[in-house]
């Protein structure tokens, strides 16, 4: 197939199920906005907890050879339970709400993570 062919076919599945995009994007984003809320409302104590286990994990990583193949691996294997949810309920009418909640939660995990490094590890970085 060529390109061109390839582009027209996406383009029409994005005209067709338009709707559906733009609520799996506004599930997104609510969970987004979520996660950055959540990390205003941690204690001290919570907020140093995960500061201090950050930092932990960084010291044992920084002398160490990474090999990113066997993460790439690893991180396949983790997430492949999550590949066969979505491809079974993708195919049912009962797993859209489904998939929806998981794209909150994935929303809320993304929003939280970068707020709290943000927060806590990129503002304390002198210049």
């Amino acid at each position: 197939m060529s390109r061109d062919i390839i582009s027209e076919k996406i383009l029409k599945n994005i005209n067709d199920n338009a709707l559906i995009y733009f609520i799996a994007t506004v599930c997104i984003c609510v969970g987004i906005i979520l996660g950055i809320c959540c990390v205003k409302y941690l204690t001290p104590a919570e907020n140093d907890t995960m500061v201090s286990y950050i930092n932990i994990i960084l010291q044992s990583v920084a002398g160490e050879n990474i090999n990113s193949k066997a993460i790439f691996v690893q991180a396949i294997k983790n997430n492949g339970l999550f590949i066969l949810a979505y491809g079974i309920l993708g195919i049912t009418i009962v797993g859209i709400p489904v998939i929806l909640i998981l794209n909150i939660v994935k929303g809320f995990t993304l929003g939280f993570s970068f707020s709290f490094l943000f927060q806590n590890l990129l503002i304390r970085v002198p210049c």
